[in-house]
């Protein structure tokens, strides 16, 4: 059912975007899922990703994967309206506020 909504709701894009599917289930994909900045445990997601001088990545706002979500979500990107995504780590629980960190 995810690829048959993907296709559908991808495809007024040809020529435009590239629509792929990973299966999180093989871990044979977890190099492509890091790539992606996706998770196995965050099940059936999409994103675009912008390769240029580095990566860009972009998430959409929503969960559901409807035809009319990736349409808008496809649209949105090429009409320039999205902003990048950016991973983060989870703070570590041995985390101290108080104290000066350095994040890299």
């Amino acid at each position: 059912a995810v690829v048959s909504t993907q296709s559908t709701g991808s495809g007024n894009f040809a020529g435009k975007l590239i629509c792929v599917f990973v299966d999180t289930g093989k871990s044979d994909n977890s190099r492509i899922l890091d790539f992606f900045g996706v998770k196995k445990e965050d099940g059936h997601v999409t994103r675009i990703i912008h390769l240029t001088e580095g990566v860009d990545k972009f998430a959409p706002d929503f969960t559901e994967l409807s035809e009319e979500n990736l349409a808008k979500f496809g649209q949105d990107y090429l009409d320039g309206k999205l902003q990048k995504h950016l991973n983060s780590e989870d703070i570590p629980e041995d985390w101290m506020p108080s104290q000066l960190r350095f994040l890299v």
